[in-house]
């Protein structure tokens, strides 16, 4: 394995990130994996994010701090810090997650194999105050939905998979930084901003081994909620007959749901039989997320 210097480039995007941002960047640093830079774009923040970074540049020298002078969408600003980098590989952090000190020596040499474009490690999921939050459908999650060596397969595995289950998180592994760079190229020219997009693009160039030996810990804080949050089933009582502007308010969610819109964004590049495949997938994915929204509506 390469020995050299700054093998691997980490990209922390962050905008106002100074509540986490020192347990995320202490929990880097800790790797036991020395040779890699941590290259930090600050998005304009209005809080103490650039103290503290600016703080870790000054004692650390694998820490890069670099702000930007206004506001610019998120997927511009990971594609900044990606696009910096000129290393092997490259994995992107974000502000308020951690890592086990193994993480990256343990996932960079899972790269080395053929037909292998990314590696990750087990997901636990985290709430505000560090607490695992053990009944979150993605917690514990070994994410192999992306390990086939077949192409056709590791694309209908990854896109049937349930949003739910943290399949999105598979964009915070260890990429080889050539392969993701074509891809976030081809997402900025498309406009996709979808994680699990940009995953299948990747996927493409390859697999996305995982080794379970590697801990990384999402943190969601009580009362955020994701995207594929929305598909879950909440107790409600009332009539069972859905009003006319329920049905009305039901059917404008269709055409306007940004997790309906976002699911359109799985696209690939391959054989029409694999495309019509997707396509097939994300629709049934489409309908079954509405009739829930149908379901919570009269129960």
């Amino acid at each position: 394995m390469d020995s050299s210097p700054e093998l691997i480039t980490i990209g922390m995007p962050v905008r106002n990130g100074a509540r986490f941002i020192t347990e995320a960047i202490t929990s880097l640093l800790s790797q036991d994996f020395p040779n890699f830079r941590l290259l930090i774009s600050d998005n304009a923040s209005e809080d103490e994010t650039e103290e503290i970074c600016r703080g870790f540049a000054l004692v650390d020298s694998r820490v890069t701090y670099q702000r930007l002078n206004s506001p610019v969408p998120a997927l511009n600003n990971f594609l900044n810090v990606l696009e910096a980098s000129d290393s092997r590989f490259f994995m992107w952090a974000a502000h308020d997650d951690t890592w086990e000190t193994n993480w990256l020596s343990t996932l960079i040499p899972r790269i080395s194999e053929d037909r292998i474009v990314g590696a990750m490690g087990r997901l636990e999921v985290i709430e505000c105050n560090g607490a695992d939050i053990v009944e979150h459908p993605a917690h514990g999650a070994l994410l192999r939905i992306a390990e086939s060596r077949n192409y056709w397969w590791r694309t209908i595995r990854f896109v049937s998979a349930p949003e739910s289950r943290g399949k999105a998180n598979l964009i915070y592994s260890v990429f080889r930084s050539n392969e993701l760079k074509i891809t976030m190229r081809n997402a900025i020219a498309n406009s996709l901003d979808f994680d699990c997009a940009i995953v299948l693009g990747v996927l493409e160039y390859g697999a996305i081994n995982v080794d379970s030996s590697a801990v990384f810990r999402k943190r969601i804080c009580q009362g955020e909620q994701e995207p594929a949050h929305l598909v879950s089933n909440h107790s409600r009582t009332g009539s069972p007959f859905i009003s006319a502007r329920r049905i009305q308010t039901l059917a404008l969610s269709w055409r306007t749901s940004g997790f309906l819109k976002s699911l359109l964004q799985y696209q690939v590049r391959g054989p029409a039989p694999l495309r019509y495949a997707v396509r097939a997938l994300v629709h049934v994915k489409r309908v079954q997320y509405f009739c829930k929204r149908v379901i919570r509506s009269i129960r």
